[in-house]
């Protein structure tokens, strides 16, 4: 819903303009420059703008949120004195170091920055880390054991149709057949897949 309205949104000012959509680009030139034009086109615009940057402020606290935990736990579980200390210093000192890496955005040639971060350091990397996680629970790990490790962290097995899921998906994505995938073979003290 929010983004066919942002699509609807971005599009009165195309219009007026008489630019085609194709050429409206992304990013943040369409949050704060296409949008807003739309919204103080509209009738209560105020009304309007202050809900729509609240929105894009709770949306930035949602998603800072969610990589601030993922990091204090990769970050308790890999240096320990870190577990002496309150979660709250720790947080806060990400926070404040995290805040200081985002000041040259803030600069003239920030959008710049964001622009590098958003397009070669956040996309491609993520895809790299996501398809070795799918090979090593496919090829190394082997769905029994993962969806066993699962029902000891929650205490109940995953349901069947997730098994199967899980088993359909890693074996498409990596095109290695499930008959072939975790068969070790054990000789003299050295273990291999067997192909």
């Amino acid at each position: 819903v929010v983004s066919t309205q942002s699509t609807v949104l971005a599009g009165i000012p195309a219009h007026k303009t008489k630019v085609s959509f194709e050429d409206l680009k992304s990013g943040p030139g369409l949050a704060f420059i296409a949008i807003t034009d739309a919204i103080s086109e509209m009738s209560v615009g105020p009304l309007w703008s202050v809900l729509f940057f609240f929105m894009l402020f709770l949306l930035g606290l949602d998603s800072q949120f969610g990589m601030l935990e993922s990091l204090l736990t990769s970050l308790k579980d890999e240096v320990s004195f870190l577990n002496k200390i309150r979660k709250e210093y720790v947080s806060g000192g990400i926070c404040l170091v995290l805040c200081l890496l985002a000041v040259p955005m803030s600069f003239r040639g920030g959008l710049y920055i964001v622009d590098l971060l958003d397009n070669w350091s956040l996309s491609y990397p993520l895809l790299i880390i996501a398809f070795i996680e799918i090979t090593v629970v496919a090829w190394v790990y082997g769905v029994n054991r993962f969806c066993s490790d699962i029902r000891n962290m929650i205490g109940y097995a995953p349901s069947v149709y997730f098994k199967a899921c899980l088993d359909v998906c890693l074996s498409v994505c990596n095109r290695r057949p499930h008959l072939i995938r975790n068969r070790v073979v054990h000789f003299g003290g050295i273990s291999a897949l067997r192909q």
